[in-house]
């Protein structure tokens, strides 16, 4: 929630597709200037990760919960 405060876009990646969910809305809703977005990617190698910035270019930063 920090980063989102300073206007910061980010990628929330998480296995678990619920608590992921619910932090896209709060983000949303507390802060309307963001555009955060959402992967599902359980194991991320090299390839995955270039992949997943090439589909998500405005991200700043991405954000791995567990």
């Amino acid at each position: 929630m920090e980063l989102a405060k300073e206007d910061v876009n980010v990628l929330i990646n998480g296995r678990n597709y619920e608590e992921a969910d619910q932090i896209i809305n709060k983000i949303k809703l507390n802060f309307p200037n963001t555009a955060p977005q959402k992967c599902y990617c359980r194991y991320c190698g090299y390839g995955q990760r270039e992949a997943l910035f090439k589909k998500h270019p405005n991200i700043d930063i991405h954000l791995l919960l567990h």
